[in-house]
């Protein structure tokens, strides 16, 4: 098994943390960047760090990045985001 740092807190999970802060405040434009932000930066971590022993079939490539947030079920319209997008996300991210 490969041995890797255990993250305190990520990026993505920080990113989700503004997303849903900006959401509250009122800001859904900031709050959407920061949405997609961490949902980019939680693929990241996954490929970079953490893609050892990863089946062929199953690495996450930049297209399936590319596909997954172009997805609007995913990434709504920063009038339709809400906080269970952006919960649902960081609950992935972090586990």
């Amino acid at each position: 098994f490969p041995s890797h740092d255990t993250p305190i807190i990520t990026a993505s999970e920080i990113k989700f943390m503004l997303a849903e802060a900006y959401l509250r405040k009122g800001d859904a434009n900031a709050a959407r960047a920061a949405y997609i932000d961490g949902i980019s930066l939680n693929f990241d971590m996954l490929t970079n760090d953490f893609n050892v022993g990863v089946p062929a079939d199953k690495v996450i490539t930049p297209a399936m990045k590319s596909s997954f947030l172009a997805n609007p079920v995913v990434v709504p319209t920063a009038a339709n985001l809400s906080l269970s997008h952006i919960m649902l996300q960081k609950y992935i991210a972090l586990y």
